[in-house]
């Protein structure tokens, strides 16, 4: 990248202030300040990339993923419109579901939906479970929407002895909820 566009993209993000506010601009520096932060940005901002990089360089030619990605970018940019906090939230949801940081199988796509309450998954696979998926979530209202986008925990793929102990429990914590 050269140092025009790397500008450019940085006014973009200034421009972020009129939607956002001064609070979250001084938020976001004193959160860029601490150590951690930086291999958080560096790691949203090459998923993001590699998530555009596989909707517009995508392999498959119009097939039924290509289809449900054009429907769910038309749904979220008409929701814009009317519902922009809400577009941008299901936007970033999306953007983490295609990169299947969450959600990462169908298995894990219609467990959730089942423990939130939402429109069950009929579709036989992942990719064509995923438009109807956020269709259901943008014609619920943000107060239902939001602490359901943030109940999806981001997948780490943990192969220690510990890890698998979390996986073990938490499938016995699940059963035990559902008798």
């Amino acid at each position: 990248m050269n140092e025009k566009r790397e500008f450019d993209l940085l006014v973009d993000v200034a421009r972020l202030l009129r939607r956002y506010g001064p609070e979250a601009f001084d938020a976001l520096a004193n959160y860029l300040k601490r150590p951690e932060a930086a291999d958080r940005i560096v790691a949203v901002l090459s998923a993001s990339a590699r998530t555009v990089r596989g909707l517009s360089l995508s392999p498959r030619s119009a097939g039924q993923g290509e289809r449900s990605r054009s429907g769910v970018e038309r749904l979220l940019l008409s929701l814009e419109k009317t519902e922009p906090e809400k577009a941008q939230m299901l936007a970033t949801f999306y953007q983490k579901l295609q990169s299947k940081s969450i959600l990462p199988s169908l298995r894990d796509l219609r467990s959730f939906v089942a423990d939130n309450g939402l429109a069950p998954i009929s579709a036989k696979s992942r990719d064509k479970a995923i438009l109807p998926f956020i269709k259901d979530l943008a014609s619920r209202p943000l107060d239902i929407v939001k602490p359901v986008v943030e109940g999806a925990r981001e997948t780490v793929q943990d192969r220690t002895l510990e890890g698998w102990a979390g996986v073990i429990l938490d499938e016995k914590r699940r059963s035990k909820e559902q008798k």
